[in-house]
């Protein structure tokens, strides 16, 4: 059966690889391209108008654009797409975990964790993954199951 399907499918398969590997350098090519605008923009000398713009009555370095542009930028990274643990601790929001099969959770500290189907799991403490401390435990309908000190995943609370 290989011989009859592999012919048709393999022009189609390099024509879809190729594209793909390019895909996976765009990260290095946008941060290099970015480096280089920057280079250029803040090693050049404001000598003139036109390394300035015009917003309302005031002219404004475009040194100074750039610069809020990028630190805009790495504020929306590091809060709203994907914020690392540090964030999530220092404005107390709790972090979403969605379980991956073949993959152990890691994660230590308050969480809500959904299983691979997507249902609501567990929101409580974790312990490098393991449902331990304060928490509520859900069944797949997302009816409350557990609630207390869950001690190593035993899935039986402690009662306080």
């Amino acid at each position: 059966m290989e011989p009859f399907v592999k012919p048709p499918i393999a022009p189609l398969q390099k024509k879809i690889a190729g594209p793909l590997k390019q895909t996976a350098e765009l990260p290095k090519l946008a941060v290099k391209k970015l480096a280089e605008v920057a280079g250029t923009l803040f090693a050049a000398k404001e000598i003139g108008k036109q390394n300035y713009v015009l917003i309302g009555n005031y002219y404004v370095q475009k040194k100074l654009i750039a610069i809020l542009a990028l630190v805009l930028l790495a504020l929306v990274c590091l809060i709203w797409i994907k914020p690392p643990n540090f964030v999530y601790r220092m404005f107390g929001w709790v972090p979403v975990i969605h379980e991956q099969a073949g993959t152990a959770l890691t994660y230590t500290g308050k969480a809500k964790v959904y299983d691979t189907e997507g249902r609501f799991k567990y929101e409580g403490a974790l312990t490098d993954g393991i449902f331990q401390g304060a928490g509520k435990l859900y069944d797949p309908e997302g009816r409350l199951k557990l609630q207390g000190n869950l001690i190593k995943d035993s899935s039986k609370p402690v009662r306080i």
